[in-house]
Protein backbone atom coordinates (compact mmCIF):
# COMPACT_ATOMS: atom_id res chain seq x y z
CA UNK A 1 0.00 0.00 0.00
CA UNK A 2 1.31 3.41 -0.97
CA UNK A 3 0.54 6.12 1.57
CA UNK A 4 0.19 9.88 1.16
CA UNK A 5 1.84 10.01 -2.28
CA UNK A 6 5.27 9.24 -0.81
CA UNK A 7 5.88 6.65 -3.51
CA UNK A 8 5.14 6.73 -7.23
CA UNK A 9 5.92 4.39 -10.09
CA UNK A 10 7.74 5.58 -13.20
CA UNK A 11 6.79 3.96 -16.51
CA UNK A 12 9.77 3.04 -18.68
CA UNK A 13 9.39 1.62 -22.19
CA UNK A 14 12.28 -0.47 -23.44
CA UNK A 15 12.55 -2.09 -26.86
CA UNK A 16 14.05 -5.57 -26.94
CA UNK A 17 14.29 -6.66 -30.55
CA UNK A 18 10.83 -6.43 -32.06
CA UNK A 19 9.02 -6.37 -28.72
CA UNK A 20 8.29 -3.38 -26.54
CA UNK A 21 8.55 -4.04 -22.82
CA UNK A 22 7.02 -1.73 -20.23
CA UNK A 23 8.59 -1.61 -16.78
CA UNK A 24 7.48 0.25 -13.66
CA UNK A 25 10.17 1.46 -11.26
CA UNK A 26 9.26 2.45 -7.70
CA UNK A 27 10.47 5.92 -6.66
CA UNK A 28 10.27 7.68 -3.28
CA UNK A 29 9.24 11.33 -3.53
CA UNK A 30 10.39 13.90 -0.97
CA UNK A 31 7.73 16.60 -0.77
CA UNK A 32 9.92 19.26 0.85
CA UNK A 33 12.18 19.61 -2.21
CA UNK A 34 11.70 21.64 -5.39
CA UNK A 35 10.31 19.78 -8.44
CA UNK A 36 13.42 20.39 -10.54
CA UNK A 37 15.76 19.14 -7.78
CA UNK A 38 17.10 15.66 -8.63
CA UNK A 39 17.46 14.86 -4.92
CA UNK A 40 13.67 14.97 -4.59
CA UNK A 41 13.44 11.48 -6.14
CA UNK A 42 15.00 8.41 -4.54
CA UNK A 43 15.02 5.45 -6.94
CA UNK A 44 14.34 2.12 -5.24
CA UNK A 45 15.30 -1.36 -6.43
CA UNK A 46 11.73 -2.51 -7.06
CA UNK A 47 11.02 -3.05 -10.78
CA UNK A 48 7.66 -4.47 -11.91
CA UNK A 49 6.34 -5.59 -15.24
CA UNK A 50 2.66 -5.26 -14.34
CA UNK A 51 0.96 -1.92 -13.81
CA UNK A 52 0.20 -1.17 -10.16
CA UNK A 53 -3.53 -0.83 -9.55
CA UNK A 54 -3.68 1.96 -6.98
CA UNK A 55 -0.38 3.79 -7.38
CA UNK A 56 0.27 7.00 -9.24
CA UNK A 57 2.24 6.35 -12.45
CA UNK A 58 4.51 9.02 -13.95
CA UNK A 59 6.24 9.13 -17.30
CA UNK A 60 10.02 9.06 -17.31
CA UNK A 61 10.00 12.26 -19.42
CA UNK A 62 8.62 14.30 -16.50
CA UNK A 63 11.66 13.69 -14.28
CA UNK A 64 15.01 15.56 -14.25
CA UNK A 65 17.76 14.13 -16.47
CA UNK A 66 19.89 12.81 -13.57
CA UNK A 67 16.96 10.78 -12.27
CA UNK A 68 16.09 9.55 -15.79
CA UNK A 69 19.57 8.14 -16.27
CA UNK A 70 19.47 6.40 -12.90
CA UNK A 71 16.07 4.84 -13.64
CA UNK A 72 17.13 3.68 -17.11
CA UNK A 73 20.19 2.00 -15.62
CA UNK A 74 17.93 0.01 -13.24
CA UNK A 75 15.89 -1.52 -16.07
Amino acid sequence: MLKHNKYVYVEVTKEEGKKKRIYYVKVRVLKSRDNSDPQKYIVLDLVRTSKPRTAKVLSVDVLPTDVKQLILSKV
